[in-house]
Formats: structure tokens, sequence, C-alpha cells
């Protein structure tokens, strides 16, 4: 059984993570801060969709949407690290260049300001509900949970437009992977998980979705030179392709020889907790 205790201290373990991350970014303004920071609130948010119940979490929308809000800021900072990362890349011109640093400083700016006037006060509001709500969960409904989502994500690739809503695909397999490393040892090996292939299958698609909203940017700005969008539009379908055929057979391909495993025999709550 995964206790709803242990469910609580992994979450509070990634909410203290992304709020040390925060707080650091704030300082330093150093990428691999936001981006931690980021990856912890993704890490939260999978606890809380897949060990929470629907009335729950419907219960706790608003407060959710607190976080999803600050993701997002974050995230418009990252997507002005990748255009400039592109535009040294490329030799784009000086002044998309100044351009680009110019916006990204002011989103920096923006994101300090609001963290010390009303990100930090708003996430402690948001701590005090989303903390609560976890519920004891046995082996067997993790792993029903797991072959249900894993057949979804399946039945998408194998459905006649694998690339419409590929990156919703990508956050899902991203739960999995990051609910995994909550499980202990027996349960995990009784899932029989390739985590290796889900962890390069994501990677393939985040690859892409770059790629992708790069091409969308640039193509709706009249200066940036026609064959830089040539270019990076055969690198998104290169991306997409490579992502496409690493996704065929999912299912087959995410779990690995299960016949004659079992579930691991399910403790008593109070056992669970010693």
């Amino acid at each position: 059984m995964v206790t709803k205790e242990k469910q609580r201290r992994r979450f509070d373990k990634e909410w203290e993570t992304m709020l040390g991350r925060m707080e650091a970014y704030v300082r330093s303004h150093a990428p691999e801060d936001l981006h931690q920071m980021r990856v912890a609130m993704k890490k939260a948010r999978a606890l809380m969709r897949f060990f929470k119940s629907r009335s729950k979490k419907k219960k706790q929308s608003a407060k959710l949407e607190t976080v999803k809000s600050i993701f997002r800021h974050a995230g418009e900072i990252r997507d002005l690290q990748v255009r400039l990362r592109l535009a040294e890349k490329y030799g784009l011109t000086k002044a998309f260049r100044k351009e680009q640093q110019e916006l990204l400083q002011h989103a920096v700016s923006e994101f300090s300001r609001l963290y010390e006037e009303q990100y930090r006060q708003e996430l402690e509001k948001a701590y005090r509900k989303l903390s609560k709500g976890f519920r004891d969960m046995k082996d067997g409904t993790v792993v029903r949970k797991y072959r249900k989502k894993l057949k979804e994500i399946s039945e998408y690739f194998d459905g006649e437009d694998p690339a419409k809503d590929l990156h919703e695909q990508r956050k899902q397999i991203k739960i999995l992977l990051y609910v995994h490393k909550v499980l202990e040892a027996p349960l995990a090996q009784a899932l029989s998980l390739d985590t290796k292939y889900l962890h390069k299958l994501q990677d393939a698609i985040g690859d892409w979705h770059d790629l992708e909203a790069s091409v969308e940017f640039f193509s709706g700005r009249e200066k940036i030179n026609k064959s830089l969008i040539s270019r990076l539009a055969g690198r998104r379908q290169k991306a997409l392709r490579s992502a496409l055929v690493l996704s065929r057979n999912f299912y087959k391909k995410t779990i690995l020889a299960t016949r004659g495993k079992e579930v691991p025999p399910q403790k008593s709550a109070a056992a669970a907790q010693a």
C-alpha cells in the first residue's frame, strides 16, 4: 500500500524544493534554478493527480490554479531562454537578440517582483489546502491505474493522428514516471515498467515540442530569414518522425515481461506505517 503519509511526505519534499529553487532563482536568475523549480512543481502536481480523488481535486482546483499560473509564468521565461539559444546558434541579428534579451530581463524582473508581492503569500495559502486530501492506495489499485493509463496512451499512439496532442501524452508519461519513484521496490517490480524507454520517448517528444514552438514563433516574424525557418521546420519534422517511430507498439515496449509477476501482498495500514 502507498500510504497517505508517504504521499504527503513526498509532496512536502517536492513543495519545499519548489520554494527553495524559486527563492534561489529570484536571487541568482540562474536558468538551472528555474528549471528545477518547474520540475518540482510538476512532481507535486503529479502526486495530486494520481493519488487524490476526483472530488477532492475539484474542491482544490482554485488553489491548484495558483500553482499553474506561476508555472506558466516560469514557462514564458524558459521560452525566451530557448529562443535566445536558437538566436545565438543560428546567428540571428544583433537587433533580434537584443530584443529577446530585453524581453527576458523584463520577464525575470516581473517574476521577481511578483514573487515578493504575491507569489510567496499565495503559495503559502495554496499549500495549506493542497497538502490535504491524500488517501491510502492499495498496490492493486496502483497497478490498475497504471495499466489503464498506459493503455489509453497506447490507443492514442495507435490512432489516426498520433501527432495531435502529442505534448499532452508526454505530460501523462511524465506523471507515471514521477509517481513511479514514490513506489516501494516490490510494487515497482510488479509494475514491470520500462522506465528507460519512457524517459527516452518523453525526451524525444520534448525535443519536437521545443522545435514546434520555435517554428511557430519565428514564422510570425517578418524579419527572420526564411532559410532559418525552413531549417528549423526540417529539424521539427525529423524530431516528430523520431518520436512517432519510438512510440510504435507503445504498450508492448512499456511493459517488461510480466508473466509470473504478481502484485505484492497487501500490508495492513498499521504495518505500512511502521
